[in-house]
């Protein structure tokens, strides 16, 4: 007989719980296309949701609603988050002459490299692309 999702569930204690990691390879255009490898994490909850919440700027104006995307700031922080073991570490950003985990992301990786490192983060976080969601639909 199978079991219902909370007898599933209860098998597990909130010590078992591990969020997703893995290792991303990327070759840095500023280093001549060396490869770095970049061990990631998926988000925390409460992170992910702020990000997301943080990405909208709505101003209410005489007429009606202006709303902004905010992508810059959501892939700088996800990026943060997402590979804090990098971009967290205040050696690095000494080295490197950063004052924030921000600045050194943008010193140290192009605008396609960070997308695709946000992509393998959101990717481990459980989101999918727009495309990947596009598809599950027609099939």
């Amino acid at each position: 007989m199978e079991k219902n999702i909370i007898e599933q569930l209860m098998a597990y204690d909130a010590g078992d719980l591990v969020r997703p990691t893995k290792d991303v390879t990327i070759k840095l255009l500023k280093f001549g296309g060396k490869p770095f490898t970049f061990p990631i994490t998926s988000l925390d909850t409460k992170v992910a949701s702020a990000i997301q919440q943080d990405m909208y700027d709505l101003q209410i104006k005489k007429g009606g609603m202006d709303m902004r995307l905010l992508l810059a700031p959501a892939r700088l922080k996800t990026i943060e988050h997402g590979c804090p073991e990098v971009f967290r570490s205040k050696e690095l950003q000494e080295h490197f002459g950063a004052r924030s985990a921000h600045e050194l992301i943008n010193l140290l990786l192009e605008l396609g490299e960070q997308d695709y490192l946000k992509g393998e983060i959101d990717a481990l976080t459980g989101f999918t692309s727009e495309e990947a969601a596009a598809e599950e639909v027609k099939n």
